[in-house]
């Protein structure tokens, strides 16, 4: 048999964390990343 590896995948920080999961308290820390931002929200921060 042979093993597999284990797989190894980068996680955003926002994301990282399930427990913030409410527009509240995720919405500060997504607008220090212009990309997620932009994707989270298909808006721009201004």
């Amino acid at each position: 048999m042979r093993r597999r590896k284990k797989r190894q995948f980068w996680v955003h920080p926002i994301i990282e964390n399930k427990n913030e999961s409410k527009f509240n308290l995720i919405y500060n820390s997504l607008r220090m990343y212009d990309d997620t931002f932009l994707n989270y929200f298909r808006m721009s921060k201004n």
